[in-house]
Order: structure tokens, then sequence, then C-alpha cells
């Protein structure tokens, strides 16, 4: 008789089905795994959130990716350049001027250096 070990999941796991549905454009997998992470008490991470705010910027839904920072600061899980700057892509994309300036705001607030990447939406703005 062959003994099967079962192997749980974690972060890692989940950051890469979220990501594989995000490259999949599959909105709603992306969103279930995430909520599938938090229902099994596993942590998010910044790659999570990175991850999934690029998707929700990708399907134009910048409300829910702006959200994603509240969540994070819930976590006390600070936001990097990378994720800021898929947020401003994002607002450049809806036209959102005032919360990319906000978003920009926030940045400095943080002391999170911009990038060329970083100033290069804004200039798209």
């Amino acid at each position: 008789m062959s003994t099967q070990q079962r192997t749980m999941p974690n972060n890692v796991t989940f950051n890469s089905l979220i990501d594989c549905a995000v490259r999949c454009d599959n909105h709603q997998v992306a969103k279930d795994m995430f909520v599938q992470m938090r229902q099994r008490n596993i942590k998010p991470d910044l790659i999570t959130f990175s991850t999934l705010a690029k998707g929700l910027c990708r399907w134009e839904q910048l409300n829910d990716a702006i959200d994603l920072l509240r969540q994070m600061k819930e976590l006390y899980i600070q936001p990097d350049e990378v994720l800021l700057n898929t947020l401003l892509e994002g607002c450049t994309k809806k036209g959102k001027i005032d919360l990319a300036l906000k978003l920009f705001e926030e940045m400095k607030i943080a002391k999170i250096k911009p990038s060329n990447v970083t100033f290069s939406i804004l200039i798209k703005l």
C-alpha cells in the first residue's frame, strides 16, 4: 500500500495560480483564488497584490485595484514602485489624473523612489 503525502497550498501556490489566471485573462479565477487564499488564512504578500493589481488594471477595474492598497495597509504590507506604477498606468488608461497625482504623492510620502518608468507614465497623463 502506498502512502500519499498531501501538500497544502501556500502563498507561492496561490500567487502562481493568480498569475496564471491574469496571464490568461481570466478575471473570475484570479479573484476567486485571492478569496480562497484569504479564506484559508494564507496571508497574501506584495507579489499577490502586485499580480492581482496588474490584472485588475488590465481589465479596467481600477476601483478594485485601488482597493488593494487599502487591503495592503490593513495587513501592514508596503507597496513598492512596481505596484504603484501599475496603478498609475491604470489611472492613465481611465483618464483619472487626480487619482494618479494622489498615488504619486503617496509614493513620495512613503519614500518610494520613482523611476524613469514612473515619470514616463506621468508624462502620458
